[in-house]
C-alpha cells in the first residue's frame, strides 16, 4: 500500500492584489475537498490573507472566511512563518474554534516543503 500524497500550499501572495491568494486557497479547497492530505503555510505577504478585519474588494470572495472554513475540508495543517505576535495581530480578536494557525520559523518552513510530496506555490 503507498502512502497518501501531501499537498503543501505555500501561499505568499498579498490578498487581492492579483489573483493568485484566492487561486491557492481554492487548490487547497480543492484537494481536502477530495480527500487528500493537505498542508497550508503563509507567508510574507501571504500573512496578509490571516487578516480577520479585511475588508474583500467588490466582485472578490473574502478570503479569511474561506480559510475559517478550511477544517470542513479537513484540512487542519495550518502554519504562518513569522513571528507569533504577528500572526496574533493579524488574527486580531477573531479565533474560532476549529482553526489552529501555528507559527513556524524558516528552518521549519524548508523542512516542511522537503516532507511534501507536491508544493503549489501562490
Amino acid at each position: 500500500m503507498t502512502e497518501q500524497p501531501t499537498w503543501l500550499i505555500l501561499i505568499r501572495s498579498e490578498p487581492y492584489s492579483s489573483t493568485r491568494a484566492e487561486a491557492g486557497i481554492d487548490a487547497a479547497l480543492a484537494c481536502g475537498a477530495f480527500g487528500q492530505a493537505v498542508r497550508v503555510i503563509f507567508e510574507g505577504d501571504g500573512l496578509g490573507v490571516l487578516r480577520a478585519a479585511q475588508v474583500a474588494p467588490v466582485g472578490h470572495r473574502d478570503l479569511f472566511k474561506q480559510v475559517t472554513s478550511f477544517p470542513l475540508y479537513d484540512i487542519e495543517s495550518i502554519y504562518a512563518v513569522g513571528d507569533e505576535a504577528k500572526v496574533k495581530h493579524y488574527l486580531g480578536e477573531y479565533a474560532p474554534g476549529d482553526l489552529h494557525v501555528r507559527v513556524i520559523n524558516l528552518h521549519e518552513l524548508g523542512k516542511q516543503i522537503a516532507s511534501a510530496t507536491h508544493v503549489l506555490s501562490f
